[in-house]
């Protein structure tokens, strides 16, 4: 972003004609600033006025403060001009200070990400806890983990793992599951491919029949679903996918989507990256099909659907947290399923909202601080207990 468009931004929003998109728009560039390295030069800059000149924008930015007026903040179209120039050409940083700080005080009680953990429940009730240093299992006429290494081998006296179709047993069903701080990765016997995110898991047959493919999700998941060959092929047709949460059924033939279906979450959110699908309201037998780009949202057993940009709901499984114009308490509450924290508040909870892009591998801490410098609110990292102050 040049220098001459940042300072437009800030002349629009000191008018009070910013729109959301612009507003963002100025919130991501300070997060990819944050993200450069220091200038040794800019230092004496910094530590004098980059905090006061963010902590009077910020709120403006995120919509935390009323409508501003020229009359009281007549020094900002030059001061935060100059600022916002400075970033723009790479000269400023987060003092070293206040780094210092902010480190002391967060990690010492710092929270490591989560990993590759899941648990894997077999037809006759058995569970066990899968490689951590794996990325997922494969279903075949074997059950590996995705390089090639038998499930069973390293669960001695489970021979039942060894094979998909235990005993004959073509009914059999398993169960995924993956704790808060976990996720994983499956293929299924038809070759489709699942992502599990936190606090999540997944019922699946050992061998799909051939009359549908039905799969039951608890949680979040992103699926990529198996093509139905094409009309030339010797392949035979592949039976329709099906997709069951406690509120809806998703019917596939082959695509790629996301389904957010948590149950402390308001709502069952459904997005579609590839192909077409429909939704059926479980309760009320609402029907809808979606396209790429659509949103299915279903709430209180009606379906609503919304144009989006699929990153911020497909992110995760690339290992990034993307929010866009997203509510606090929407960002803690996954927050908390991948940290496996619990995250409570002091005080009301009006906040704005928050707009970046964050690696799921950082400590929780670094991401607190970001959200920090866009928003008026503050963290308290009490062991596995975060407070929103």
């Amino acid at each position: 972003m040049k220098a001459e468009e940042i300072k437009q931004l800030l002349e629009k929003y000191l008018q009070g004609t910013s729109t959301p998109e612009e507003k963002a728009q100025i919130q991501r560039y300070y997060l990819h600033v944050l993200d450069q390295p220091a200038e040794p030069a800019s230092r004496h800059l910094i530590k004098r006025d980059f905090q006061r000149t963010y902590r009077r924008i910020a709120p403006m930015i995120t919509g935390s403060a009323q409508k501003p007026t020229y009359k009281r903040l007549r020094w900002l179209p030059y001061a935060a001009a100059v600022a916002l120039i400075a970033l723009a050409v790479g000269t400023w940083f987060i003092s070293d200070t206040r780094k210092q700080a902010i480190n002391k005080m967060l990690v010492t009680t710092d929270i490591a990400p989560g990993g590759n953990r899941a648990s894997l429940t077999l037809a006759d009730g058995r569970t066990i806890d899968l490689n951590k240093a794996q990325t997922g299992i494969v279903v075949g006429d074997k059950m590996t983990y995705s390089d090639g290494t038998d499930v069973w081998n390293e669960n001695e006296g489970n021979t039942e793992l060894g094979q998909a179709d235990p005993q004959g047993l073509s009914t059999g069903y398993y169960v995924l599951s993956t704790p808060k701080g976990g996720s994983y990765q499956i293929t299924l016997p038809d070759g489709s491919k699942v992502w599990l995110n936190a606090a999540s898991s997944l019922r699946y047959p050992s061998r799909f029949d051939g009359k549908k493919r039905m799969v039951e999700l608890e949680g979040e998941a992103y699926f990529d679903i198996r093509r139905q060959p094409l009309d030339n092929s010797h392949e035979a047709p592949l039976a329709p996918f099906l997709v069951k949460t406690t509120n809806q059924t998703v019917e596939v033939l082959g695509t790629q989507f996301n389904i957010s279906a948590y149950t402390d979450e308001p709502e069952t959110r459904t997005t579609l990256a590839e192909g077409k699908i429909r939704l059926n309201a479980g309760a009320t037998g609402a029907s809808i099909s979606l396209v790429p780009g659509e949103q299915g949202i279903l709430a209180n057993g009606v379906i609503e659907t919304k144009q989006v940009d699929i990153e911020p709901y497909t992110a995760w499984k690339d290992g990034k947290f993307v929010f866009d114009q997203e509510p606090l308490e929407s960002i803690m509450r996954k927050l908390a399923r991948w940290y496996d924290v619990e995250v409570v508040y002091a005080g009301d909870k009006t906040y704005s909202t928050f707009t970046g892009s964050i690696s799921r591998q950082e400590q929780i801490g670094a991401i607190l601080e970001k959200i920090r410098f866009t928003q008026a609110v503050d963290f308290k990292i009490e062991g596995r207990r975060i407070t929103v102050m």
